[in-house]
């Protein structure tokens, strides 16, 4: 508790000039245009929604949840927009205090990062590791139902495809979708097949700008 009380003296000392603690529920209801309400986690780590308790988060993270948490009027909405990836994710077992069983991915099959290599065809190490424990996340197959399930919660306009890359390496930091790999113009259309949702935005690399939109 001494600990906690020393970081949080050392956040206020540091940003107390810098912050301004402000009603964002009346911003975001009086603002004229466009604000985009970012979710931090995904729908599958929803506690009441989500993939199997325990191996979940503390509250809800569905579209409807982050609305609320706002306090903007679902009246406001134009879009919701689904993020998504190839191969669904989940943090390592192996934890400060151990191995630790993080769970499964619902009905998919959990597989390697060089598997995923393979087959997009990467030359070298592929791997993504946890922001906060710098651990190796464990990768999954695509669950089809999986998706379909989180459709029906979020009831998306559109769908972002992150990632893409994963699919075929030939996409990385593509921004024309002519010249994406007919791999991943396969992929983007079963999607659309499956959940009736059209695919918006195609993200092919780290950058902000390696991505193609197709909104336009």
């Amino acid at each position: 508790m001494v600990l906690a009380q020393e970081y949080f003296d050392t956040i206020n000392t540091t940003y107390k000039n810098q912050i301004e603690v402000v009603d964002t529920a009346t911003i975001l209801n009086e603002t004229v245009g466009n604000v985009l309400i970012e979710g931090a986690q995904g729908q599958d780590l929803d506690i009441n929604h989500g993939l199997e308790y325990p191996y979940v988060t503390s509250r809800m993270c569905s579209a409807s949840q982050l609305i609320a948490d706002s306090g903007c009027s679902p009246f406001k909405v134009k879009e919701i927009y689904m993020i998504i990836r190839p191969y669904p994710i989940r943090i390592s077992n192996q934890t400060d205090m151990g191995e630790m069983y993080s769970g499964d991915y619902a009905d998919s099959m959990e597989i390697t990062w060089d598997e995923v290599a393979r087959r997009c065809g990467y030359v070298g190490t592929l791997e993504e590791y946890t922001t906060v424990t710098k651990k190796k996340r464990r990768v999954f197959e695509m669950s089809w139902s999986r998706l379909k399930y989180n459709c029906m919660i979020n009831q998306p306009t559109g769908i972002v495809l992150n990632f893409a890359q994963y699919i075929d390496w030939g996409a990385y930091k593509c921004t024309d979708y002519d010249k994406l790999p007919l791999k991943v113009k396969k992929f983007i259309a079963q999607i659309e097949e499956e959940t009736h949702v059209p695919v918006v935005l195609v993200g092919t690399g780290e950058r902000e700008s390696d991505i193609i939109d197709l909104r336009k």
